[in-house]
């Protein structure tokens, strides 16, 4: 459950590592969507996790796809892009931080 103390920073460098760290994605299995705070990471985290599941690989057409089967739209993506096109390369040791501010 999210805290009462969040970092939608520390979400969105999360959320955006997992499309960019193949290896990121073993991480998936150590949150909720409820750890988010903001509605659309909690969305985006479902739909990542849910291909995740799936086996699929966390690419941006996946994570579209994947929200429009749960949600029945991909209004999110837009929000997803941008982050994707905000950030900066993410360093690894960066992943196992923002989990932790996550939870």
């Amino acid at each position: 459950m999210a805290s009462p103390f969040f970092n939608t920073d520390a979400e969105k460098e999360f959320l955006v590592a997992l499309c960019r760290d193949k290896a990121a994605g073993k991480h998936i299995s150590k949150l909720s969507s409820e750890d988010f705070y903001d509605d659309t990471h909690k969305a985006l985290f479902q739909a990542m996790q849910a291909a995740s599941i799936a086996g699929k690989a966390i690419t941006l057409p996946v994570v579209a796809e994947s929200l429009i089967q749960l949600f029945g739209d991909d209004r999110h993506m837009r929000t997803y892009t941008a982050m994707i096109d905000d950030c900066h390369i993410i360093p690894t040791y960066a992943i196992e931080s923002n989990l932790g501010i996550i939870r």
